[in-house]
């Protein structure tokens, strides 16, 4: 699975601070900071999708496609 361009500062952001309290005697702190940069890092995933490549069945329902 990918992460979307667009996604990797809001991922990448909360690992800074993680990386500074890790250095200290704060780790508990570190905790909060994974845990918001797993959060982001599921929501800006572009999964691989069969419908873009193999044409839907007439019985099933798709949303139509964005337009970039």
């Amino acid at each position: 699975m990918r992460i979307d361009r667009a996604g990797w500062p809001f991922i990448t952001g909360p690992l800074l601070p993680a990386v500074a309290l890790g250095a200290t005697r704060r780790r508990w702190a570190v905790w909060p900071f994974l845990a918001l940069s797993a959060y982001m890092a599921l929501f800006f995933r572009d999964p691989d999708r069969r419908c873009d490549t193999v044409p839907p069945d007439p019985d099933d329902v798709v949303s139509p496609p964005t337009a970039w």
